[in-house]
């Protein structure tokens, strides 16, 4: 049986790689956690500008977690 592998990182100038199945949980579990750390920010009192800053994305795209957070 063929498995199929989607590169994640590259460090050190070695590709590291997991597993589709594998990647695809992380890739949805990080995502989750980016929208709760950023929906949490803006209700301790951050700005977008400044979640987007702390968290090195663009006020915008931080606008984007708060409000996807907001629809769960």
């Amino acid at each position: 049986m063929m498995k199929t592998f989607t590169v994640t990182a590259q460090r050190a100038g070695r590709w590291w790689a997991l597993e589709c199945a594998e990647a695809e949980k992380l890739v949805a579990s990080a995502a989750s956690s980016s929208r709760l750390v950023a929906k949490e920010m803006k209700d301790d009192g951050f700005t977008l500008r400044d979640i987007g800053q702390v968290m090195g994305i663009s006020y915008q795209r931080a606008g984007q977690l708060v409000a996807a957070c907001n629809r769960d």
